[in-house]
């Protein structure tokens, strides 16, 4: 784990605010464990140590490494799990490295927030290991060979644009139907209705149900925080 100049830690202790109100009491078991075991077990698990440092238990966690522990209730500057996502990703101990990718800002803040909360971890939960969920990977091809043709700007169907992260968050008339870790989404519930559900998207005429597969990464997607690209623009595509 790296060392820091107070300067640079100030910085990054300055995230933009985030889309959490400063009284949200966050969630381990909704919110946290699933962002840690998508992010980091894989490197970090009851198998792996990358570092020397595993994060499969509290104990472990909080025992950290040769630099430090992993986690300290309310105090981020001595939460490796934390400080380690604020560094440019040419930095070799950045998190999650640079060839994974690094977590949005609004799943940092959740976690930031939960360590300055008490870091609450429940007795006996431990992390296991769960598919990474990249938008650009799992969730563009479904949204844009399945849904973007009945919601886009032209056809816009139930009043619900999913073309943009701002739109699919904030439109819709039972807006929102993207509500991250929480899985009544729905953009992931619509999907989990039989075959004969008026309600089920797509509906069976246009392609529906989702396979199995597609679905779960849907489900993940949400847990894990529903992160989506600010700039990217999705387009109708003919489904493979």
């Amino acid at each position: 784990m790296p060392m820091f100049s107070p300067r640079t830690l100030l910085s990054f202790l300055a995230l933009t605010p985030a889309l959490l109100s400063a009284a949200e009491k966050i969630d381990f078991n909704t919110q946290i464990k699933p962002l840690l075991e998508g992010a980091c077990t894989h490197c970090h698990g009851e198998k792996e140590d990358k570092g020397d440092f595993r994060m499969h238990t509290l104990e472990d966690i909080q025992k950290g490494n040769e630099n430090g522990p992993g986690l300290t209730p309310r105090d981020l500057k001595k939460s490796s799990i934390y400080t380690t996502l604020l560094l440019s990703s040419d930095e070799d101990t950045a998190m999650p490295p640079k060839k994974e990718g690094a977590l949005e800002k609004s799943q940092i803040e959740v976690i930031k927030t939960w360590i300055e909360q008490g870091a609450e971890w429940p007795a006996g939960v431990v992390l296991e290991q769960t598919p990474r969920i990249k938008f650009e990977k799992h969730i563009q091809p479904i949204l844009e060979q399945n849904c973007v043709s009945c919601h886009n700007a032209d056809k816009a169907k139930g009043d619900w644009i999913i073309t943009t992260k701002k739109e699919a968050f904030s439109t819709g008339e039972n807006a929102p139907n993207i509500l991250p870790f929480d899985l009544k989404s729905a953009i992931y519930h619509a999907t989990t209705l039989p075959a004969d559900d008026d309600d089920l998207m797509p509906p069976k005429k246009s392609g529906g149900p989702l396979s199995k597969e597609d679905v779960n990464f849907l489900k993940l997607w949400i847990q894990q925080g529903a992160p989506w690209p600010d700039d990217l623009k999705l387009t109708a595509k003919e489904k493979k």
